[in-house]
């Protein structure tokens, strides 16, 4: 039985040099001690690169690139804004995907809030969270750094870490990604200042 995860997108292979002449004229956004992470195209597309650490994990069937890409796909089904996947990119000498996409436009929340302290816009976060939880997503990396506020919007980025169920979450796994958050000391602090309670009871009334 076939146990890989099918893209979405046709997977194209690329030699090391195919890969290193993409990357050249990029500009770095962001870099980990195992390399670079995102880039920045001259077109405005960004390049989100994934490398597989362990020879033998998960990735060998459900690379991240692919439920990076794949995720793309369900949340704009689900009505929820996001990347726009361009292509995905394989180069197995170096054991990199890498995946180019157009960005979503608009600002990060947390800077938002920090600067705003807006209550509609802690009220419209509230509910945002509880139409995620109502469409099943169930979102690991869930933090005001993966929010983006886009055209009166709030929608994802950083999708990888992601699983999206047929249904509504469970109230435990709700629970769960919704203290994951509070986790983060600058969300909890924003959170704190608007009202924990406040914003959980806007939460639960959100989610009907």
């Amino acid at each position: 039985m076939n146990m890989r995860l099918r893209s979405k997108l046709p997977i194209e292979r690329i030699s090391p040099d195919q890969f290193n002449t993409i990357v050249a004229p990029a500009e770095l956004i962001v870099a980990d001690l195992n390399g670079p992470k995102v880039l920045k195209l001259p077109n405005g597309n960004m390049i989100k690169l994934f490398r597989r650490k362990r020879l033998l994990s998960s990735a060998m069937f459900a690379p991240y690139a692919v439920r990076f890409v794949n995720n793309a796909f369900r949340l704009k089904e689900l009505g929820i804004p996001t990347i726009t996947p361009v292509q995905i990119l394989h180069c197995a000498e170096l054991s990199i995907h890498a995946v180019e996409y157009q960005p979503l436009q608009g600002e990060l929340l947390r800077g938002l809030l920090q600067e705003s302290g807006s209550d509609d816009l802690f009220a419209r976060t509230a509910q945002f969270i509880a139409e995620l939880h109502k469409k099943g997503v169930y979102f690991r990396s869930l933090h005001f750094e993966n929010v983006i506020s886009s055209q009166g919007q709030l929608g994802l980025i950083d999708i990888a870490d992601m699983k999206i169920y047929p249904g509504a979450l469970s109230a435990s796994l709700r629970k769960r990604n919704f203290d994951h958050f509070l986790r983060y000391p600058a969300d909890a602090e924003l959170i704190s200042r608007f009202g924990r309670e406040r914003f959980e009871s806007i939460y639960t009334q959100a989610l009907g």
